[in-house]
């Protein structure tokens, strides 16, 4: 059956109904339910309303519950009113889709990857002032699937929310705040979720629900803006929800065994929280950079965790960076530890995504345990 925008539709599997807002393809369209959330349902799930469907949906004993009605006599049943929808647009303006680079789209599309990556960016509309002009909020869908969110935002004693469909790999401009107004952003919240409209038009995946509680004080600290990949200029990046094969793995470990992997590897010395001390080679040709938090800051407090990473990170850029143009070593170790496996993490993806180049693999066993990469730069 052929839908067209403004077609009202019933829900075979479901309860209730909406009107169809947007046909994305023959086989999905996107419905508006009673709730004002948009959805995108299979055609095979829905059934059209024709004028006469809509009346015959109410029983005349729910129109006339307490009259007695004639049998030869049919009574004038009245059809509901449309119910008007109003959708409260952002605080400042209607979101634009802004696509990613072309360069990077068409490698985004070619990752054999499931992994969903979801953030939430703020960035400056002049690079030179960058902790005293406007900030532009986006919301950027690093995934493979079309994203349908809903975007809540608290500010001061009001709440606004708007709801669209970010396509894959793309981002889309939320709103803009006002400089003089952000000690007013208390919190913001996203209902996501997520489809493949081309490939797999039946596969939606459950409904994802986040809360950030957001910190102005972070847009009046320079080093909060960092370099990323999604924007030419620096911005705030604050993720929304992370998933890759990895991090997963180490969530289904069971307690037991993080604890012996943690107490094995990493606590050996005599204070638990106290990182392994390691010595650097004699040999020239291999250098190795510790890269625990405590071995990089002399106080690290005031630090958030993603403070904590950045910083890391950077850390790690600039001696790999250095290593190259320098052209004297074979080899560079990075101690990460093992923790929780963030920092390995996105070690990793660092390396696989801008120093194809270069060959990295698990640093010797005996030396660093599971807490190391080695980086062999020729």
């Amino acid at each position: 059956m052929k839908f067209n925008v403004g077609d009202k539709v019933r829900f075979l599997d479901d309860i209730g109904g909406g009107v169809v807002t947007k046909v994305i393809n023959a086989q999905t369209v996107v419905v508006l339910n009673e709730y004002d959330f948009e959805i995108p349902v299979s055609v095979d799930s829905l059934i059209k309303l024709e004028e006469k469907n809509i009346v015959s949906d109410f029983s005349r004993n729910s129109y006339f519950p307490e009259s007695k009605v004639s049998e030869n006599k049919v009574p004038e049943v009245k059809v509901p009113p449309k119910k008007e929808i109003i959708v409260q647009p952002p605080l400042v303006q209607k979101p634009q889709v802004v696509e990613i680079q072309e360069e990077e789209k068409e490698e985004n599309f070619r990752k054999n990857t499931d992994e969903i990556n979801v953030y939430y960016a703020f960035l400056p509309r002049d690079v030179n002032y960058l902790t005293e002009c406007d900030l532009e909020a986006y919301l950027i869908n690093d995934s493979n699937y079309d994203l349908s969110y809903l975007y809540g935002v608290s500010f001061g004693k009001y709440f606004s929310c708007s709801t669209g469909i970010i396509e894959p790999n793309t981002k889309i401009l939320l709103e803009t705040f006002r400089r003089e107004t952000l000690s007013e952003l208390k919190s913001v919240m996203f209902q996501l979720i997520f489809y493949n409209s081309i490939l797999y038009p039946q596969n939606v995946k459950m409904p994802v629900e986040r809360e950030l509680k957001i910190n102005s004080s972070r847009f009046y600290i320079e080093k909060r803006f960092v370099e990323n990949d999604f924007f030419d200029a620096k911005a705030v990046i604050i993720p929304v929800l992370e998933e890759n094969a990895m991090v997963e793995a180490i969530k289904r470990l069971s307690e037991n065994d993080s604890f012996n992997i943690i107490h094995e590897k990493e606590v050996k010395n005599a204070s638990i929280n106290k990182p392994k001390q390691y010595k650097k080679p004699v040999n020239i040709e291999e250098e190795v950079i510790d890269l625990h938090i405590t071995a990089l800051l002399d106080n690290e407090s005031g630090l958030s965790d993603l403070d904590k990473l950045q910083y890391q990170m950077k850390s790690f850029k600039d001696s790999l960076e250095k290593a190259i143009e320098e052209k004297k070593l074979k080899r560079i170790v990075f101690i990460h530890g093992v923790g929780n496996g963030t920092l390995r993490l996105e070690l990793r993806r660092e390396l696989e995504r801008n120093y194809r180049q270069y060959i990295f693999q698990d640093a010797s066993f005996k030396e660093y345990g599971y807490g190391a990469t080695m980086v062999i730069l020729r």
